[in-house]
C-alpha cells in the first residue's frame, strides 16, 4: 500500500481520477485504465509498457475511431497537457491515431528510466467524430536492471551462530541513514529469500504477504517496488527487513521442528535480501540507500518458521524499536555480502498475496478441559491472528484443521500423518498482545486453542491467558472478473464452494491445496483455466506461471509436473503428458481470455521443445501411453492414477490438443512451414488414435473420459460421433447422472455434453445430492471443493481440481463464451434447463463488462444482454418462434444495433453491437 504525504494527496487523486469534460463532447466515456493489465502499477520493468482502457456509452453501436495517448513526467505537466497546453506532455504524445485499438497499445515514446513515475492520459474519438474527455492514470517503473551498486546481503551459518539465530529461527537486517534534505518522493525496490517484510521507521511497508512471488531463484528472482514517500522523512531514518524461509528454506532439526509437517526438507541457500531506496528532493537531487556491507543482522523473536509446519514466536525475545533510528544494536553483527542466488532480477507483475476477509469465531467448544475449538465457519487459506491477555511467559498453541475428529478435537489426518501444523505464541508481560505469523499460511476451518483459560468469552476464567482468535483469508489480489447467480440455492452453493477453493489456492501459482501441497501442479492450470478466468483476472499470474514452467524445462524438453519444481518427484509424478502440456495450453489461454499474445510469442520455442519431447516418448504406433492418466477418477480402488481409462487416451488426446495450439501459434508467428508441419502431425496422430482406441462401438473401455476427450478435441470421425455421444450419454444416465471422470477427463466430460447440446444432462449432474456429486459435498458441510468426490475427511477439503462445473455455470447456464482473443467477439447462448427460473452471469472483459441475465415465467423468457464498447456479440435467443422474438418494444430483427442471422437449434441468432438489449421470446 502506497502512503503519501498529505501535501501530495490531492495531486495524486487528481492524477488518477478520470477527468470530466466541461461539456458533452462524445458518446464515449473512457475508464478502467491499465498498464500491462494492472491498474496504476508500481514497479514495471517493461521497456514498452502496453496500455489499455475500457469505454462506456449510453448509446447503442458506440465505437472508438481514434485515440490519443499522452505521457508526462509529473501530474502537473499531465494536467497542462490534457488542458490543451502544447508540448506539456514532456515524455510522449501519440497525437491522434486513427484506430479502434484500446487494449495493450504499446507505449512508443523514448526510453524509460528506472524508479520513475509516469503520468498518462487517454482520450478517444467516437463515430460522431467528437473527442471524449481525458482519463488519467500512472505507472511507476522498477529498477529495469539498474540496482545502483546494491548487493545481496544476508546471514550465513557462522553469522547465524554469532547472533544466536538457532536452527529454525529467522533473522532481521537493519540500516540507519540520515536524509539531509526535505523529501518530495521516495521509492524502494526490495526482495528477500524466501520471503521478506520491510519496514521503514517502524512502519510496515505495504500490505503484501509472502513477498516476493515464488520462483526458481537460480533462474529468476522477483522483486517488488513500493512508494514510501509517507514513510521516509528528513533527518534520521531506519530500514528493517525480516526474512523468512518460504519455499526456499524448510527448517528441520532442533526442538521447535520436531514433529512438524513439511512436504519436503531442503535449504536452497542462506537468508538474504536486496534493497534499493531512492529519495527525491525538491531541488532535483537524490539520496540513494542500497543494501551493502554497512547493514547489520540480528535474531528475531520468531524461533521457528516453516511454510508448511507453522510458526512459533517468543515475545520475550522481542527488541522493540529494532527498525527505528537510535536503536541500541549491541549484539547485532555486520551482514555478509553475498553473490545472490543466481537468477535474473525481474519485477513482480503477478498480483501480490493480501488479506481479503477476516473470520471470527462462529462457535467455540471445549471438548476437553482447557482445550478450545474455534469454528470460523469457512475453510480457507488463512493466517490466524491471536490476541492474548494475562499470559506472562505462557505459551498459547493453535492447531489448525479442516475437519474435526474424535471427541470434537481437530483432526489433521488430511496431512496423511506426515507431521503437524502448529502455531505457538509465548507472551511477555500481562498486557494485551496481538500476533500473526509473518511467513506462513495454511488451510483450515477450525483452530484448536491450547494453553488458554478461555477463548472469546467461552468457558470460565480459571487463571491464565484469555484469548481471542481471528483469521485472515489470504490469496492473490487478482481483480474480480465475474459474477454468477441463479434461482437455485443448491447451484449457488456449489458455485460458492468451487470459488472458495479457487480463492484458497490462488497464490503465486495456483496451488493444489493450501496445507498439504502448496505446489503448482500444472494440469489444473489449463483444465481449470476457464473456470478461474471467468471469476478472476489472472492473466499476469498465468503469464508468470508460464515463465516458471519454462524455467522448469529440462534440456531434453521435459516440463515437470510442478513448477517451480521445488522438490523432485520420480516417475510419472515428475513426467506426465497431461501435466507438462500446461506449458503449451496456458499461453493459449492467456491469449484467448486476456487478448495477450506475449506469453505465446515469448515461449514458442519452449512449447515446441515440449511437444517434440512427447513425440520422442511415443509408441511405434504414434500414441503416447504413460503418465498419471485420468487422476482421481472414480473406480473400484482408492483414487489415484487412472483406473477406468487407459493412459493412452488422455496422453495422446492431450498431445493432439497441443498440436492444434502449435499450429495456430506458428501461424501467428508467421512460421508457415511450422504450421503446415504441426497440422500434418495432428492429422497423423488423429489417425493413430482411432486405430489404437476405437473398439467398434466405443473408445477404449467405454468410460466417460474415453468418449468425451476425443469428442471435444475433434478426434472422432464425423460418422462415429453419434455413436460415441450415445455411449457417453448411456454411461452417465446408467449411473444415475453421476460422474466417474477424474481430474483430467472431467472438464472434457462436461464440455463435450454441452457442445453436443446435452446441457440437460449436465443440469442433472449439477443438481445431484448423492455421492458422488458436488451436491453431496455441499450437504456434507463443505465450504470449499474437496479433493475426493465423497468429501473423504482423510483427503484435502480444499482442492479446486475437479471444479470444472464452474465453466458450465458461466458458459452454459449464463451462455457467455469468448469467440476471439480478449473477448473482442463473444457469444451469448444461455441454456434454459431443468426447473431453473433465473440465471445471471457477468464477465469483465478487457473492454468492459459482458452480461447475460435471463428469467423465465412459464413459457415466457426475458434475456438481457450487455455488450461492451469495442466488442460484438452473437446472441442465441432460445425460442419456439424465431420470427416472433422481440427486443425492447418491437421485433428484434428490426432493433437498432442488431442484425438477424437466422435460426438454428431452437434459437434465434443475432449479431449485437455494443449496448444493452432486452429480448423476449416464447419457449
Amino acid at each position: 500500500m502506497r502512503l503519501l504525504v498529505l501535501a501530495s494527496l490531492a495531486l495524486l487523486l487528481a492524477s488518477v481520477a478520470p477527468a470530466q469534460p466541461s461539456r458533452p463532447a462524445s458518446d464515449l466515456r473512457v475508464e478502467d485504465l491499465r498498464a500491462e493489465h494492472v491498474r496504476g502499477p508500481v514497479g514495471l520493468d517493461a521497456e514498452r509498457p502496453r496500455l489499455s482502457w475500457a469505454l462506456a456509452s449510453d448509446a447503442r453501436g458506440a465505437r472508438q475511431t481514434a485515440y490519443q495517448l499522452v505521457v508526462a513526467s509529473t501530474a502537473a505537466r499531465l494536467a497542462e497537457a490534457t488542458g490543451g497546453a502544447a508540448g506539456a506532455a514532456d515524455v510522449w504524445d501519440s497525437g491522434r491515431v486513427a484506430s479502434a485499438d484500446q487494449h495493450l497499445v504499446p507505449y512508443a515514446g523514448p526510453a524509460l528510466g528506472p524508479g520513475r513515475t509516469y503520468h498518462w492520459a487517454v482520450r478517444v474519438w467516437g463515430r460522431d467524430g467528437e473527442p471524449s474527455g481525458w482519463a488519467r492514470s500512472q505507472w511507476t517503473t522498477g529498477r529495469m536492471g539498474d540496482w545502483g551498486g546494491a548487493r545481496w546481503v544476508g546471514v550465513d551459518s557462522l553469522l547465524a551462530e554469532q547472533v544466536g539465530l538457532g536452527l529454525t529461527g529467522t533473522p532481521r537486517l537493519r540500516r540507519e541513514v540520515t536524509v539531509e534534505k526535505p523529501v518530495s518522493r521516495a521509492t524502494v525496490s526490495v526482495t528477500g529469500l524466501g520471503h521478506y517484510v520491510l519496514s521503514v521507521n517502524g512502519r510496515r511497508v505495504g500490505n503484501d504477504h509472502l513477498a516476493p512471488g515464488w520462483t526458481e531463484p537460480a533462474e529468476r528472482v522477483l522483486y517488488n517496488t513500493y512508494d514510501v514517500t509517507g514513510h521516509v522523512r528528513q533527518g534520521a531514518n531506519a530500514l528493517g527487513i525480516g526474512l523468512g524461509g518460504g519455499l526456499y528454506r524448510i527448517p528441520q532439526g532442533g526442538p521447535h521442528a520436531e514433529g512438524r509437517y513439511a512436504k519436503y526438507w531442503d535449504t536452497v541457500g542462506p537468508f538474504q535480501a536486496l534493497v534499493h531506496l531512492t529519495v527525491d528532493h525538491p531541488d532535483g537531487t537524490q539520496t540513494v540507500v542500497v543494501s551493502d556491507g554497512s547493514w547489520t543482522a540480528g535474531a528475531s523473536p520468531t524461533v521457528f518458521s516453516s511454510i508448511w509446519g507453522g510458526e512459533d514466536y517468543d515475545a520475550r525475545l522481542a527488541t522493540p524499536g529494532w527498525d527505528r533510528p537510535g536503536f541500541d544494536a549491541a549484539g547485532w553483527r555486520p551482514v555478509r555480502v553475498m553473490d545472490g542466488p543466481g537468477g535474473t532480477l525481474v519485477a513482480q507483475t503477478n498480483p501480490p498475496i493480501r488479506a481479503h476477509e477476516t473470520f471470527s469465531a462462529q462457535e467455540v467448544t471445549e471438548p476437553q478441559p482447557g482445550v478450545f475449538v474455534v469454528d470460523l465457519g469457512q475453510n480457507h487459506s488463512g493466517m490466524p491472528r491471536l490476541t492474548v491477555r494475562g499470559a506472562d511467559g505462557q505459551t498459547v498453541t493453535l492447531r489448525p484443521s479442516e475437519v474435526l475428529g474424535e471427541g470434537g478435537l481437530v483432526d489433521q489426518t488430511s496431512l496423511k500423518h506426515w507431521g503437524q501444523i502448529v502455531f505457538r505464541y509465548t507472551a511477555a508481560g500481562d498486557s494485551a498482545q496481538t500476533w500473526q505469523p509473518q511467513f506462513t499460511y495454511t488451510g483450515y476451518r477450525y483452530l484448536q486453542v491450547e494453553g488458554a483459560a478461555s477463548v472469546a468469552g467461552a468457558g470460565r476464567q480459571r487463571g491464565g491467558p484469555v484469548v481471542a482468535v481471528e483469521s485472515d483469508w489470504v490469496h492473490a489480489d487478482a481483480p474480480l472478473a465475474g459474477t454468477f447467480e441463479t434461482s437455485d440455492r443448491l447451484v449457488n452453493g456449489v458455485h460458492r464452494m468451487i470459488v472458495g477453493a479457487i480463492r484458497s489456492n490462488m497464490m503465486h501459482v495456483m496451488t493444489d491445496c493450501p496445507h498439504r501441497e502448496k505446489l503448482g501442479w500444472l494440469e489444473e492450470a489449463y483444465l481449470m483455466g476457464p473456470s478461474i478466468f471467468y471469476n478472476y483476472d489472472v492473466a499476469p499470474l498465468y503469464a508468470k506461471w508460464t515463465d516458471d514452467m519454462a524455467d522448469a524445462q529440462l534440456p531434453d524438453g521435459l516440463v515437470t509436473t510442478t513448477a517451480p519444481e521445488y522438490t523432485y518427484f520420480g516417475g510419472n509424478f515428475r513426467d506426465s503428458p497431461e501435466w507438462g502440456s500446461a506449458v503449451v495450453q496456458v499461453p493459449w489461454l492467456v491469449r484467448l481470455w486476456a487478448g495477450d499474445p506475449q506469453p505465446l510469442a515469448t515461449h514458442y520455442d519452449v512449447m515446441a521443445r515440449y511437444v517434440d519431447y512427447l513425440a520422442s516418448r511415443a509408441e511405434p504406433d504414434g500414441t503416447i501411453r504413460y503418465g498419471l492418466g485420468d487422476w482421481y477418477d472414480i473406480g473400484p480402488e482408492f483414487p489415484g492414477e487412472s483406473q477406468l481409462t487407459s493412459k493412452g487416451i488422455t496422453a495422446t488426446a492431450t498431445q493432439a490438443a497441443n498440436l492444434e495450439v502449435m499450429t495456430a501459434a506458428a501461424r501467428l508467428a508467421g512460421r508457415a512451414d511450422d504450421a503446415r508441419a504441426y497440422r500434418a502431425r495432428w492429422v497423423d496422430l488423429r489417425r493413430s488414435f482411432n486405430r489404437a482406441f476405437w473398439q467398434g462401438t466405443h473408445y477404449d473401455t467405454g468410460s466417460q473420459t474415453a468418449q468425451a476427450m476425443p469428442l471435444l478435441l475433434g478426434l472422432v470421425p464425423e460418422d462415429r460421433q453419434p455413436e460415441t455421444l450415445a455411449t457417453l450419454v448411456a454411461d452417465v444416465e446408467g449411473r444415475g447422472y453421476h460422474p466417474t471422470a477424474g481430474d483430467v477427463g472431467h472438464r472434457y466430460f462436461i464440455q463435450a455434453l454441452q457442445e453436443a447440446g446435452r446441457s440437460d444432462i449436465v443440469w442433472e449432474l449439477a443438481t445431484q445430492t448423492a455421492v458422488p456429486s458436488y451436491g453431496a459435498q455441499l450437504l456434507a458441510g463443505a465450504t470449499t471443493l474437496t479433493e475426493a468426490w465423497d468429501a473423504n475427511p482423510v483427503q484435502s477439503q480444499n482442492h479446486f481440481m475437479l471444479g470444472h462445473l464452474e465453466e458450465w455455470f458461466y458458459a452454459g447456464l449464463g451462455g457467455l463464451r469468448p469467440a476471439s482473443p480478449g473477448w473482442r467477439t463473444f457469444t451469448v447462448r444461455p441454456e434454459v434447463v431443468g426447473d431453473l427460473a433465473h440465471a445471471r452471469a457477468t464477465h469483465q472483459t478487457p473492454y468492459g463488462e459482458a452480461v447475460s441475465d435471463w428469467r423465465r415465467d412459464g413459457d415466457a423468457l426475458t434475456l438481457t444482454v450487455e455488450v461492451p464498447v469495442g466488442t460484438t456479440a452473437t446472441v442465441w435467443v432460445p425460442t419456439a418462434r424465431p420470427s416472433a422474438v422481440r427486443e425492447g418494444d418491437g421485433p428484434a430483427a428490426q432493433a437498432d444495433g442488431l442484425t438477424a442471422l437466422g435460426a438454428e437449434d431452437g434459437r434465434a441468432r443475432f449479431e449485437a453491437q455494443p449496448g444493452r438489449y432486452t429480448f423476449r421470446s416464447t419457449l
